[in-house]
Formats: structure tokens, sequence, C-alpha cells
């Protein structure tokens, strides 16, 4: 191969960016406005705070409490009475 067929990494990663759509323009000037009043303000006062969320669903909780008692009071209705 000669030098002038050789390609850089570089020539071949660049790419020409694209136009923004009005809908990305618009989510960037409200990202733009929330990020400046964001400012100068303690970390703490910008943070929002969110709800505990457990990992496992209620339901799924109520399942798990009705096999692990619900077994533990069938064997010991057994043990009493049979």
């Amino acid at each position: 191969m000669g030098e002038g067929t050789s390609i850089g990494l570089a020539q071949i990663f660049i790419r020409t960016p694209m136009a923004q759509t009005p809908q990305q323009r618009a989510a960037n000037a409200r990202f733009e406005e929330t990020q400046k009043k964001k400012m100068g303000k303690p970390v703490t006062a910008v943070k929002r705070k969110e709800e505990f969320r457990s990992p496992i669903s209620k339901g799924w909780i109520i399942i798990l409490g009705f096999v692990v008692c619900g077994g533990l009071i069938v064997e010991l209705l057994r043990l009493l009475f049979g």
C-alpha cells in the first residue's frame, strides 16, 4: 500500500454533527434554564427528595409472609393437635 491510500483512525471516527430538530432545541433550552437556576446553590438545595421505594413490591411481601407464617402456623397446629 502506498502512503496516499492509508486512512488514519481519526478520519474514520470523525462524523459531521446532525442538525437539531425544533423539539431537541426546545428541550435543550429548558435543560439550560434549569441548569442556570442551579448555579451557585448548594448541592442540598438542588437535590430533590425521593421517596423510599422498596425493591420488592407489597404483593410479594404479603405472599412471602403468608408462605412463611402460614406454614409455621400449620406446623404448630399439627404438633399441638396431631
